[in-house]
């Protein structure tokens, strides 16, 4: 069964940033930063089905590989959270459309990725997640996921424009 989301309208925006994309990724120097796996891996996710916990996982750790390195453990500041929290707003700075938090209130960006963090913790453990407490500031499940979705895409995009800033990334 296919996902209702796969079949998206296609405006003439659309298709004229798709051929950009197309275009940037045929440039694109994959000795730099390789997004053959990421490009690849995204395209799996599709095959699970929306409302999977599984897909918000994969979507995390596809975000993970773009951005961070294994921590060091003789640094307590070198966590997965930690990384994905300072990197993610240092490269939001650089995206032509930043990422739009409005959807969470008031709450502060690093605060909504330590949820995000704790969603995913709460999947590749094997607990349920709570939307009503603890991750309420998430909203649903599902919000969870477009917001992550939309995350991984523009910045998957922009490591076509900056690969070494994505590569510097991964490493500091």
């Amino acid at each position: 069964m296919v996902d209702n989301d796969f079949f998206h309208p296609l405006s003439l925006s659309d298709v004229q940033e798709i051929t950009t994309l197309h275009s940037e990724l045929q440039q694109h120097n994959h000795d730099v930063f390789d997004l053959r796996r990421v490009i690849s891996e995204l395209g799996h996710l599709k095959d699970l089905p929306r409302n999977s916990p599984l897909r918000f996982l994969g979507y995390f750790a596809i975000l993970e590989s773009l951005l961070t390195h294994a921590p060091k453990e003789t640094d307590p500041y070198d966590s997965i959270t930690r990384q994905v929290k300072k990197k993610i707003a240092l490269i939001n700075n650089r995206l032509l459309k930043p990422l739009d938090y409005s959807a969470f209130g008031n709450t502060a960006q690093e605060t909504v990725w330590g949820k995000l963090y704790t969603y995913r913790s709460a999947i590749a453990h094997g607990s349920t997640p709570n939307f009503k407490n603890e991750l309420k500031a998430l909203k649903s499940a599902e919000h969870a996921l477009d917001f992550l979705q939309h995350t991984v895409k523009a910045i998957t995009r922009h490591a076509l424009k900056e690969p070494q800033l994505l590569a510097d990334l991964r490493e500091c």
